[in-house]
């Protein structure tokens, strides 16, 4: 049986972060980062675990009804809107995965300290923000994955609000079926989250 929902706090440790991603990002040729970049991204990665507050989760919502024609999802709480696209791609899905995860306000405050004394670093820990919530949900998705293979099903690719045409605004319905400030994530009335290293959304299976 599929769990109801599940929420997670990860260590900074059990990440997967890439470094060859803040060349490409700063664009250095692979391998060509100069010595005093490759320093400050070596203190950055040490010193992180200080700023970061890693929490995820998910809950798992019975699909009434999916139209790919329409794009819409039904569930017995509300209705999406996430475009033809994500419809078809979740096709076959009984279920939809509601996800939230977030790398913690604290990592966006070191970086905003940094912005004017010294932009490089300001801009390597705020893209630090962003691969860290990808690498903590996708550890979480692996997870749920593992879960569900247990019990004979496959989970789709996971798609957030912002994407394939998904207006940004039906983040509110995917926070109305979670507990006010679940993993300490709030939204926005303009539909953005707080904290800005946050992301959302669903996984069929």
């Amino acid at each position: 049986m599929i769990p109801d929902g599940k929420s997670y706090r990860l260590n900074f440790s059990e990440l997967i972060i890439d470094t060859s991603e803040f060349e490409k990002l700063l664009g250095y040729p692979e391998g060509e980062m100069p010595g005093h970049v490759k320093d400050t991204l070596n203190n950055i990665l040490t010193d992180a675990h200080k700023y970061l507050d890693i929490r995820g989760g998910y809950v798992v919502r019975e699909i009434l009804e999916m139209d790919p024609k329409k794009g819409t999802i039904r569930l017995k709480e509300s209705t999406f809107n996430p475009g033809r696209t994500i419809c078809i791609n979740l096709k076959g899905s009984e279920k939809v995965i509601i996800f939230l995860c977030t790398a913690g306000g604290g990592i966006t405050k070191w970086a905003n300290e940094t912005m004017e004394k010294d932009p490089l670093k300001f801009y390597m820990i705020d893209m630090l923000g962003s691969l860290a919530v990808d690498s903590a949900m996708d550890i979480i998705e692996s997870r749920l994955e593992q879960d569900i293979l247990r019990i004979g099903h496959k989970i789709t690719n996971r798609y957030s609000p912002g994407y394939c045409g998904w207006k940004l605004v039906e983040q509110k319905d995917l926070f109305a079926v979670f507990p006010k400030g679940y993993c300490n994530i709030e939204l926005t009335p303009s539909s953005l989250m707080i904290p800005i290293k946050s992301i959302s959304g669903i996984i069929g299976t």
